[in-house]
């Protein structure tokens, strides 16, 4: 009886073993992966600053813009469009200010999402922008993506050691005195030639 009751036993477990292993459960991050992949397929992937392309619309040098999320910046300001209804913005502090990175703000226009994908977009921090007249834009709701960017690419200063200036200075005053000996060689070289020349003219005479 005890054998028997330790074989069900037993079995049971191996069923509930069998149904956390079993394809439905497997499959469930797979879904998942393809369920997002299908919802990001259809979402515009747009060019990034400083040189995003397309038609500049707007480009202020100095003063305060409206960076979405960020209120009123001081810098300057770039305005891009990029597709019909899709727009990159490039903002960059001051260069007095010592900073090099920018705010680049991705504007799509709602008709290009479908309710799932706004709702996506926002839960991962889109900011929904009621109205884009207010910024300049066509009419219409807009989801923009903020990211950061370099606003200059660093230059990497020339080192000019004092060895290496010198090492070029004797190099040059070696090469000009190897000219100057191999026109003194020269020179000697013609007037040898020159007086075997007078002596056997002389003995023609």
């Amino acid at each position: 009886m005890i054998k028997k009751r330790l074989l069900i036993s037993l079995v049971g477990f191996v069923m509930i073993i069998a149904a956390f292993l079993s394809p439905t459960f497997a499959a469930t991050p797979v879904q998942a992966q393809d369920l997002t992949y299908e919802i990001l397929r259809g979402i515009p992937v747009l060019p990034h600053c400083p040189k995003p392309g397309g038609e500049l619309i707007v480009s202020h040098d100095e003063g305060f813009h409206q960076i979405p999320g960020n209120g009123l910046l001081e810098g300057s300001d770039q305005v891009f469009r990029v597709g019909d209804r899709l727009f990159v913005q490039c903002y960059c502090p001051p260069e007095e200010s010592g900073i090099t990175t920018g705010i680049e703000a991705q504007w799509i226009h709602e008709s290009y999402l479908t309710p799932e994908q706004e709702q996506f977009v926002q839960d991962l921090g889109w900011i929904r922008i009621e109205d884009g007249t207010q910024w300049g834009l066509p009419a219409g709701v807009y989801f923009v993506n903020n990211s950061f960017f370099k606003c200059k690419e660093e230059k990497a200063c020339p080192i000019i050691d004092d060895k290496i200036v010198e090492k070029k200075e004797e190099v040059k005053e070696r090469v000009a005195e190897r000219k100057e000996e191999l026109k003194e060689r020269l020179a000697e070289r013609k007037e040898e030639i020159q007086e075997r020349i007078n002596q056997r003219l002389s003995w023609q005479m």
